[in-house]
């Protein structure tokens, strides 16, 4: 990453060995230098055979110490790969690059140069900021400086520059840089780093700029999806943008550096991008959508991202129905987001984005709709979702998604939860590549589409607290169906399913009375949770036939007398829970089986005496 300090650690590096050589040289600044020659594609051949060093003879002849500083493109060093093995055993060729992928093949060992840490950064912060005075322990200027350090993420140019850039300011004016530095950084900082973005393909931009504007810190299988699901150039982007070290991808997430983001959202919200702006600034936003003055050729703003934060805005906004026609361009809208980053917390007051006279919605390559407290019945006549990846319309006034059954063959996740009006779901029918459904919280719906059948992809289905559901569909068949959550559906009392696939199942809370016996197919059951299910008063015999499971949550199943009998063991059960239930006997190979040990939970009945020998054999 630029700034981090490379040309410095490579000439410290050189000057420590240089003398350790026949011949040594360092080449300072190869990007700069061959972007002025003649020849670019040669720039190193000519300059170390036909230079006025003319070390060529001495490269093939001696052991040599070359530094190259600033290699930004592969062809730089081409040279070198066609002579890599002409060049004596033992030599020593250094190469300071930002790009991994421009020296990839040459390396014999890479080196990625890690920011500062806490200390080091709050230091060298501190030596340009208050010229190493005792005034940075004062008032709030401690705090402050730490926030600037995180900001910097122990990149040392910025540390140096935003130094610089508050050295004798006061104290409010530190706090007022703090709001703006995330999205207007100091140019000498980001000057730098454009120099990598500008070296991007059009699609490396579009994906960098869409995830610095809207996609950071998500899963990165889920941020390709998003950016193209069919397109492979897409999903090679995000490949190629992590060798260029501009992104990094930990824990499965796609990360950025706090400065890369800077440089992304300032890039990314111009409307001179031909994939269009990102519009992520609320007041800016705002100040669209309100707007109804539409200037003569200037009515279609293109567009690719929306991402509105209601939060700090306190008054309601209106909307007029024709808005996305009238200053959006239906063909680049992608990503529309309307929320209030304070939710859950405010979840409970209505929202703050209001469509009095409803919504013509005509976007036919929307891929990513959340709309918090979406306020209409319906989705609009003409929206479009055959482009449609991921819907969410959390706590939304919503009683159907939309009327007519429409085709959604790239549709992936669905949120509705909260939506306390829906009723319906016939219009996910065609949902056949649906992977995960949330359903939690719709406190009406009160039965399940037959139709649910086609959803052979669902992965994950979320129906805690669905209060009037009773069951589900008659032989529903949910082949890849890994999650099921039916906890807290009160009225729930038969369970019916089949899905040779299901891991956990959470039906704690529920008012059934047994479960089927059918449940021995579910032969990778991890997690069988039936905590408070008040109206069970048994268990199936065939319990132990489930293999797989780990955990057996019975705790509060006060009707439940009895634990079947266990013929055969069960190996992998580590946890089993039954307190609060009214069972007064274990069954003894149960005991001995799994790795359960001192989680075994069990808590006396009202009427039974435990003595301490008996707890010790239990536990």
């Amino acid at each position: 990453m630029a700034g981090t300090g490379k040309t410095t650690l490579a000439e410290l590096h050189f000057n420590a060995w240089k003398n350790n050589f026949l011949f040594s040289k360092i080449f300072k600044n190869i990007r700069e230098m061959s972007q002025k020659s003649e020849q670019k594609e040669d720039w190193l051949m000519h300059k170390l055979l036909k230079g006025p060093e003319d070390v060529g003879a001495e490269m093939f002849t001696k052991k040599i110490f070359v530094v190259l500083d600033d290699v930004s493109d592969k062809s730089q060093v081409e040279f070198l790969h066609r002579n890599i093995n002409r060049i004596k055993k033992g030599s020593k060729i250094v190469i300071t690059a930002r790009d991994n992928s421009s020296i990839a093949e040459l390396a014999h060992n890479t080196y990625v140069v890690p920011g500062l840490n806490d200390k080091e950064s709050l230091e060298l912060f501190n030596h340009h900021a208050f010229k190493d005075q005792v005034s940075g322990t004062a008032g709030n200027f401690m705090k402050l400086s730490r926030d600037f350090v995180d900001y910097a993420g122990g990149n040392p140019r910025a540390l140096e520059e935003l130094g610089k850039e508050l050295c004798g300011e006061n104290e409010k004016h530190w706090e007022d840089r703090l709001l703006t530095v995330q999205h207007c950084c100091y140019p000498v900082i980001l000057a730098g780093l454009k120099i990598c973005y500008d070296k991007l393909s059009d699609q490396e931009k579009d994906v960098f700029l869409d995830i610095a504007c809207f996609f950071r810190s998500e899963e990165e299988d889920y941020v390709k999806c998003l950016l193209d699901p069919y397109d492979p150039e897409s999903r090679e982007a995000v490949r190629d943008l992590v060798e260029k070290l501009l992104i990094s991808v930990s824990a499965g997430r796609v990360e950025m550096h706090n400065l890369l983001c800077t440089l992304g959202k300032q890039l990314g919200s111009s409307d001179e991008n031909k994939s269009g702006a990102r519009m992520w600034d609320h007041e800016k936003i705002i100040n669209t959508l309100r707007s109804k003055k539409v200037i003569p050729n200037q009515q279609i703003k293109e567009v690719r991202g929306i991402f509105l934060d209601t939060s700090t805005h306190d008054k309601g906004i209106p909307i007029d129905p024709r808005t996305f026609i009238e200053k959006f361009n239906k063909l680049t809208l992608r990503y529309l987001k309307i929320y209030d980053s304070l939710c859950p917390q405010q979840c409970k007051f209505d929202g703050k984005v209001h469509l009095p006279d409803g919504l013509e919605f005509p976007l036919q390559e929307i891929r990513y709709l959340h709309w918090l407290k979406f306020p209409l019945d319906e989705l609009p006549p003409d929206f479009n979702p055959e482009n449609l990846v991921d819907l969410r319309l959390p706590y939304s006034k919503i009683v159907r998604v939309w009327e007519a059954i429409k085709e959604v063959p790239r549709l992936k996740w669905v949120n509705l939860s909260y939506s306390t009006k829906l009723i319906d779901l016939l219009a996910l029918s065609n949902a056949f590549y649906l992977q995960r459904l949330n359903l939690e919280g719709c406190i009406i719906l009160d039965k399940l589409p037959e139709e649910m059948k086609n959803m052979k992809s669902l992965v994950f289905l979320n129906l805690r607290g669905c209060v009037m559901l009773s069951s589900l569909p008659k032989n529903l068949d949910l082949i890849s169906l890994k999650t099921l959550i039916l906890s807290d559906c009160s009225k729930f009392k038969r369970f019916e399913l089949i899905s040779k696939n299901l891991e956990f199942l959470h039906l704690d809370g529920t008012a059934i009375e047994s479960l089927p016996p059918t449940i021995k197919n579910f032969q990778k059951l991890e997690l069988l949770n039936l905590k408070n299910c008040k109206m069970l008063d048994s268990l199936p015999d065939c319990l132990d036939k489930l293999k797989a499971l780990e955990e057996l949550i019975l705790s509060g199943c006060s009707g439940l007398r009895g634990f079947p009998e266990i013929t055969e063991g069960m190996e992998n059960l580590q946890i089993l829970l039954l307190d609060g239930t009214a069972i007064t006997e274990v069954p003894n190979m149960l005991l001995h089986c799994g790795k359960f040990s001192d989680q075994v939970g069990f808590q006396r009945p009202p009427r039974m005496n435990i003595g301490l020998s008996m707890l010790r054999r239990l536990f």
